[in-house]
């Protein structure tokens, strides 16, 4: 083994011990936020499907938007896109 390896040939960053955060304010102020209940949301009238994908195009999406409210619904992953959603009433 090389100079530069500690205990078992590991690196030695591995031979520290892990350091731990603390549990603080932040953190309960968002246990708090968390354990809120969904705000209640009527279902939407128009709804708008949309396929997305990043430049490469290797990564496609299907996105559902609520067209009265412009607000995005879902982000679904395209596994077969929006040719296999069910269209109708």
């Amino acid at each position: 083994m090389g100079a530069s390896c500690g205990a078992a040939g590991r690196p030695p960053a591995f031979d520290k011990e892990p350091t731990y955060r603390r549990y603080n304010e932040v953190d309960r102020a968002i246990d708090l936020v968390e354990a809120l209940p969904d705000p209640e949301v009527p279902a939407p009238r128009v709804v708008s499907v949309d396929e997305y994908a990043t430049r490469t195009g290797r990564h496609h999406w299907t996105v559902l938007v609520d067209v009265e409210s412009r607000r995005p619904i879902d982000l679904l992953p395209d596994q077969g896109g929006a040719s296999s959603l069910p269209l109708g009433s």
